[in-house]
């Protein structure tokens, strides 16, 4: 009976490591928040209309905390004992609505759920944010997202278009991931919005 009891509770205790409820030490884990310079010029003359920047879609394997890397084409995984600081979604909208600040291109720009009722509707769908391994063997910081342009008045599109920004890293090691990371979204929230100013105006 104390061999069958000692197997029992040995085995209880295998199932609750499995399911996350085990004693075991967790390893320490890198945060990285980049610091994303921010490349604007003014936009020449201020629109007097209201703009909100809102994600509509994005990879729920895409936009969390883990840092995802692409080794070959059809695998996703992430790199181990790193996260970030903020989401993906988070990062972009936060250094585009400063981008957008910088230009001092529209009376207010501010992100979706503050309350604002806008004339434009920038709506954003991040369809890549990962460390992409190329055939050199080094990863490039690789960022997708499709920005709509909406008339909120009128309810219609008035435009859309694909960015695209991909930087490669100086090496294979995490902070260089993460540097390369910094210039792709400095790349690619520039390159929205100036054509949200330009397409807006």
């Amino acid at each position: 009976m104390r061999i069958l009891a000692a197997v029992c509770c040995a085995l209880l205790l295998s199932s609750c490591a499995m399911l996350g409820g085990g004693s075991k030490k967790s390893t320490a884990t890198t945060q990285y928040s980049p610091i994303v310079p921010v490349v604007a010029s003014p936009a020449g003359r201020s629109s007097p209309r209201q703009l909100v920047v809102d994600v509509t879609f994005v990879d729920p394997a895409l936009n969390n905390l883990r840092i995802a890397v692409r080794p070959t084409g059809h695998e996703l995984e992430v790199y181990k004992d790193v996260r970030w600081a903020n989401t993906p979604s988070e990062m972009l909208t936060t250094h585009l609505l400063e981008t957008f600040e910088r230009m001092n291109a529209f009376r207010t720009v501010t992100r979706s759920g503050a309350g604002l009722a806008p004339d434009l509707r920038l709506g954003l769908e991040i369809r890549q944010f990962e460390s992409v391994y190329s055939s050199g063997g080094v990863p490039s910081a690789t960022i997708v997202v499709v920005a709509k342009l909406i008339d909120s008045g009128a309810e219609r599109e008035i435009q859309s278009r694909e960015f695209t920004a991909s930087v490669p890293s100086s090496d294979v090691s995490v902070p260089s991931v993460v540097d390369a990371f910094a210039s792709a979204m400095s790349r690619i929230d520039a390159d929205i919005a100036a054509w949200t100013v330009a397409t807006a105006h």
